[in-house]
């Protein structure tokens, strides 16, 4: 099995989710015709939300929770990358114990809603390549710039991780 490791701000959740649900509705405006009858006049993305559980483990489990816990206070929007499904703009909204720490392990249930689904939040970049920011990733990169992760990692071969990157590393975008 492939690990699923998601990423939030600079919080790495390297630990595969258990569940994992991705909910995007379209909101469909109608308009009545004189008939009676109604028909679609436009249809938007609405907000996602990424929910599931997962568990932490380890020596830091207790300080990984806490971190997670903090990043929910601040609600802060940051860059929430989900391997196999994309890179969003969201806030952790819901953060929760599932049952009792146990054998090493905590289960944890979270919520992250989306923002921007009206507006294109990336920088749509001109440039042939970027300068990798503090505590970024491929996917962030992928996202802030509007280039494909496929296409990133294609043109930068020399990255064997999408999360092991330097600040100040130099990222070719086409």
């Amino acid at each position: 099995m492939n690990k699923a490791v998601m990423r939030f701000g600079g919080f790495l959740l390297d630990h595969n989710p258990k569940t994992l649900k991705v909910k995007q509705k379209k909101t469909l405006e109608k308009q009545k015709t004189p008939i009676g009858e109604s028909r679609a006049v436009s249809v938007k993305n609405s907000d996602a939300v990424i929910m599931g559980t997962a568990e932490l483990y380890g020596e830091n489990r207790f300080k990984d929770y806490a971190e997670l816990l903090y990043l929910k206070f601040q609600n802060k929007p940051q860059i929430l990358a989900v391997p196999g499904v994309g890179a969003f703009t969201a806030v952790l909204t819901e953060l929760s114990f599932l049952a009792e720490p146990k054998c090493g392990v905590i289960s944890i249930e979270f919520r992250f809603d989306t923002v921007c689904a009206e507006t294109d939040c990336t920088e749509i970049s001109k440039e042939k390549s970027t300068k990798v920011r503090s505590n970024e990733c491929l996917w962030d990169i992928s996202y802030r710039c509007g280039v494909p992760i496929e296409q990133l990692v294609k043109l930068n071969p020399k990255i064997s991780c999408v999360f092991d990157l330097n600040e100040g590393d130099e990222i070719i975008l086409c």
